[in-house]
């Protein structure tokens, strides 16, 4: 919080979620739970401060669930405490989610909150808490997809590792894929008649593959997830998996596996992946805390064991906190330098209430939040059956030099304003419209820190004969 509202507003996507619960369409959308909790929050305050807390509320009880995990795991209270303290302040965690509000803190909190009810399903009361929270994560968010195929991989693990299953698991899990699998045929299904096998990516434009999936160097990938828990997570697979066995800890396992591969393929949004690829690790770490203890007693060393243990804690810290501060300072930086809402304002009164803007789909849902007015395309990609050809023209309009081929474009899609931002600049990498200047068509409506181009409404292209 104390980084989130050094910004008066939030990341671009948020608003995309806020006008989705605002507008009363979230029986519409897959994500409905997240979005009704949501609405019912907006009813009761509409204060920024108030929006920012929801969001993060649900992020940090996320670091709670990781504590009572790796206490699970690990049966002890300070090293799990500690694990879930470094989850918190992973810099691809804390930096990625700070100033975000979507429904992907709903569910991590799901996610995390089903693996332990899931882990304590030997006890009854919690296999009817287990179902309960199950079927609210159905309807909360795709990761529940993800959480289906992590509970194959379990049992796959378990049968080739030859450890017995329990029948209250083995009911749970039939439950959980059935039901979790016909949850999201129900609310996708018009997506997968709509997209077929672009779903699998999000029918992502193939222009904006490298912003959603970007190759990150190792060393990048290293500082996201911190080292440390990286190789105490590594170490605790390899020990748990060849030189022991343990139901719990294959668990934990299988998900490690999964994202790893998901993370390999592109079949989850990279930040996604290295998020729950790092919580996932930083539950190991506490295992790992638990075994290093138990190893250096048997060794010489043995009265140096607590003074070797706050090297490392101070080595960890040392290593994840700055990284988190200096990617959460990066993109407060990024945030504060993005100034469009100037622009946002004199469209709001300038532009009639019917007018259809132009602007990158990543600027759509703060346009259409702030303003009320249409815009040619969002990043809802989900709702944008022709994604590819509307961003491939999108893009012409911006780097055309014929003002013919703009306005034919603009006509298209009855765009009547262009938002011309430092952000459009940036990602197309131009400097100014080419065409503007040398045609009736288009006047300046607004500067300010960006510009509002103004096309006049007779301006259409004749064919002579």
């Amino acid at each position: 919080m104390f980084f989130s509202l050094q910004i008066p507003f939030l990341s671009d996507d948020s608003y995309l979620h806020l006008e989705t619960s605002l507008e009363g369409g979230s029986a519409k959308t897959a994500n409905f739970v997240f979005y009704y909790f949501l609405a019912f929050i907006l009813f009761l305050s509409k204060n920024a401060v108030v929006i920012k807390l929801f969001s993060n509320i649900f992020f940090a009880l996320t670091s709670v669930m990781i504590y009572f995990i790796a206490l699970r795991l690990s049966k002890h209270r300070a090293f799990s405490f500690i694990a879930a303290l470094i989850s918190g302040f992973l810099p691809i965690f804390f930096s990625k989610t700070f100033n975000s509000l979507t429904p992907l803190s709903f569910g991590l909190f799901l996610l995390f909150f089903n693996i332990y009810a899931y882990l304590k399903s030997d006890k009854k009361p919690w296999n009817i808490i287990y179902v309960i929270s199950f079927v609210i994560f159905s309807f909360s968010h795709w990761l529940v997809i993800v959480y289906i195929l992590g509970l194959a991989v379990y049992h796959l693990l378990l049968r080739i590792e030859g450890i017995k299953q329990e029948k209250s698991e083995t009911e749970l899990s039939l439950f959980s894929i059935f039901f979790g699998l016909w949850a999201q045929i129900l609310l996708y299904k018009k997506v997968l008649l709509l997209h077929g096998i672009n779903v699998l990516t999000f029918n992502l434009p193939a222009k904006l593959f490298s912003t959603y999936f970007p190759a990150y160097s190792f060393s990048t990938i290293m500082t996201f997830l911190g080292i440390i828990p990286f190789i105490a997570g590594l170490y605790i697979i390899y020990k748990y998996s060849f030189e022991k066995k343990g139901r719990e800890i294959t668990f934990v396992i299988s998900f490690i596996a999964l994202f790893a591969l998901l993370f390999w393929l592109n079949f989850c949004f990279t930040d996604i992946a290295l998020i729950l690829l790092g919580l996932f690790f930083c539950i190991l770490l506490a295992r790992w805390f638990v075994d290093f203890i138990q190893f250096v007693k048997k060794t010489k060393s043995a009265k140096y064991v607590y003074l070797f243990l706050f090297m490392i804690l101070i080595l960890i810290a040392g290593i994840v906190i700055p990284a988190s501060l200096y990617y959460t300072n990066l993109n407060l930086k990024e945030s504060k330098a993005y100034k469009v809402f100037d622009s946002l304002e004199w469209i709001k009164y300038n532009a009639p209430g019917d007018a259809v803007i132009l602007s990158l789909p990543e600027e759509g849902p703060l346009i259409t939040f702030f303003t009320g007015r249409n815009v040619v395309m969002t990043n809802d990609f989900f709702n944008n059956p022709d994604a590819d050809k509307k961003l491939d023209d999108i893009y012409r309009i911006y780097k055309t030099r014929f003002a013919t081929e703009a306005v034919e474009l603009l006509n298209k899609y009855k765009v009547s304003y262009i938002l011309f931002s430092d952000n459009t600049k940036k990602e197309l990498g131009i400097d100014d419209l080419q065409y503007v200047d040398s045609s009736w068509c288009f006047s300046l409506g607004y500067e300010g820190n960006s510009k509002v181009y103004v096309k006049n409404p007779d301006c259409r292209l004749r064919v002579v004969k």
